[in-house]
């Protein structure tokens, strides 16, 4: 006949295993979910080239790379070493009385990407004729990536 468990053991079986289970089957961790790769949308360029005609001056035009090079509206003109910023109002804008030599001229609208060039003013009488393309940049709104949200345990997961 087999030997019969000494008092001591079957006194801490009980709550042991009762706390095994509960351990391994109640827990929870922190997890922080992964972002999906964004795939990056073609890039925004500006082409310049001296003009004669419109001297000192910087005659620019916006178009959308997606939409066929239709003109945009509304898209932030920057000259950040003359201090002039400008709107443009259906795709064209111009800029008089340019002092020659080298100036930052940076596009910038919403939901596209913005794209700076460093263009020459010459100092005679000519201005320069620019074009930017903005591409589209899709604006990814996710609640969950790079969150961290409670999660359960596997049961064979004891650390």
């Amino acid at each position: 006949m087999p030997k019969a468990a000494s008092p001591i053991f079957r006194r801490h079986l009980l709550p042991t295993g009762l706390a095994i289970l509960l351990l391994a089957c109640n827990r929870y961790e922190y997890r922080t979910m992964q972002c999906p790769p964004n795939p990056r949308p073609p890039s925004s360029a500006i082409a310049w080239e001296p003009e004669a005609g419109h001297p000192r001056s910087i005659h620019l035009r916006v178009t959308a790379v997606e939409a066929g090079l239709t003109p945009l509206s509304y898209v932030a003109i920057l000259l950040p070493d003359s201090a002039w910023q400008r709107r443009t109002n259906g795709g064209d804008i111009q800029f008089d009385s340019v002092a020659p030599g080298a100036h930052h001229l940076e596009v910038r609208g919403l939901g596209f990407r913005s794209a700076s060039v460093v263009l020459w003013v010459p100092a005679q009488d000519s201005g320069v004729e620019a074009l930017a393309s903005l591409a589209v940049e899709d604006i990814v709104i996710n609640e969950l990536c790079g969150s961290r949200q409670l999660t359960r345990k596997p049961w064979w997961k004891f650390w």
